[in-house]
């Protein structure tokens, strides 16, 4: 295994047939300006725990495997165009006239990420900003445009809408204050209870639910696209890599996703269909049980190979588990993805029949937050 893989670390790579290339992004940091200072009032501080921890992998069998657009006969609702983005992107507005008071709270795979205020409705807002030089970027882009405008739903992170500028495209999409991976990663003492797992598991199910019957798979479920708000909403995001499954193509087989949370038959190369983000989603059950996703000791190759040869470790410590949670856990997690329960089944498990409340969730959205600023703070003494 190559040298550069040798890593506990989750960097961004492709692989081909043959080969795995190791990439980062060698962009220097902004500076952090003081929290206090420059965040709107209900945005997350933007340097996240969990990104500096572990940084994202994701995994392509081929460069060239951008997925369709639906067939027209499929979503007749629907008539976008696989040639252009012109039914989804606004070209004639400027968008500098529209939002203001830009800050950087991320640097992700498609480019950088800021918080910004809508002028006319003064509407904290998320914008993700591509380069036209990026030609990749903006294919990749297109598709998760196409797949978050057609998959409306209370559960998953609304698109608002899309405009051009001479260099760059603007996404801008409904702002979330935290992701499932800080609050995961940021202290142990807002260690998520059984209530809050089956809260945020009952709520990204009804969003895969959604998804599933319109045919899609999202292929990339993990907690860093699990975001969550100050209303105790939950939500999916990053649809950069869905795939529309369509009646000439009712299967994938291309290794798309993240490794330590991607499904055996991901792995293989062999047919899979919706029951992959089912298995995704039982690794973050295990992430939200135990801290990390399993296998994360080891470099992806490593990790990629386990899962499919073993299928995932036993909970550490199964007596702190409801019967009902170590079920469900199981059902997610079964190897055999034909045995392996769909969405709409798995939310009428007993598991998610009590749930925590939406008081519940703002609370521990609050700590995280309260927990991000402290350490900010240090960072930022310490940087003194």
């Amino acid at each position: 295994m190559p040298d550069s893989l040798q890593s506990n670390k989750r960097t961004t790579t492709t692989t081909n047939t043959t080969t795995v290339k190791e990439t980062e992004q060698q962009k220097k940091e902004p500076r952090r300006e003081s929290i206090q200072e420059t965040l709107p009032k209900g945005y997350a501080p933007p340097s996240r725990a969990r990104s500096s921890k572990l940084l994202h992998l994701s995994i392509f069998k081929s460069s060239s495997d951008i997925p369709p657009l639906p067939d027209k006969q499929e979503e007749t609702s629907q008539p976008e165009s696989s040639n252009s983005l012109d039914v989804i992107v606004d070209s004639n507005t400027d968008p500098t006239a529209l939002y203001t008071d830009f800050i950087l709270i991320a640097e992700g795979e498609s480019g950088p990420m800021y918080a910004a205020k809508q002028v006319n409705t003064q509407r904290i807002v998320a914008i993700k900003k591509i380069s036209y030089e990026a030609r990749e970027k903006v294919s990749k882009i297109k598709n998760e445009l196409i797949a978050m405008k057609m998959s409306r739903h209370p559960n998953i992170v609304e698109f608002i809408a899309c405009y051009t500028t001479k260099e760059e495209i603007w996404v801008v999409m409904e702002c979330m204050d935290v992701s499932l991976a800080d609050i995961i990663s940021i202290d142990d003492r807002t260690r998520l209870k059984e209530a809050h797992i089956g809260r945020i598991v009952r709520d990204i199910l009804r969003a895969l639910t959604r998804l599933h019957r319109l045919n899609r798979i999202h292929r990339d479920i993990r907690s860093d696209n699990i975001l969550l708000n100050l209303r105790g909403e939950v939500k999916l995001a990053d649809f950069g890599h869905c795939a529309q499954l369509t009646s000439s193509q009712p299967h994938r087989n291309s290794i798309v996703g993240t490794p330590y949370w991607m499904a055996p038959e991901v792995i293989k190369g062999v047919n899979y269909n919706s029951k992959a983000d089912i298995w995704s989603l039982g690794v973050v059950i295990l992430e939200m049980a135990e801290g990390d996703p399993p296998y994360v000791e080891h470099p992806p190759l490593r990790a990629l190979f386990l899962i499919a040869s073993n299928g995932l470790p036993p909970l550490k410590e199964p007596e702190r588990w409801s019967d009902e949670f170590k079920d469900f856990l199981q059902l997610c997690i079964t190897e055999d993805q034909h045995k392996r329960p769909d969405a709409d089944t798995l939310l009428k498990h007993p598991f998610l029949s009590s749930v925590a409340t939406t008081e519940d969730m703002v609370e521990l959205i609050e700590e995280t937050r309260r927990l991000e600023m402290l350490m900010q703070e240090e960072r930022e003494e310490e940087e003194e």
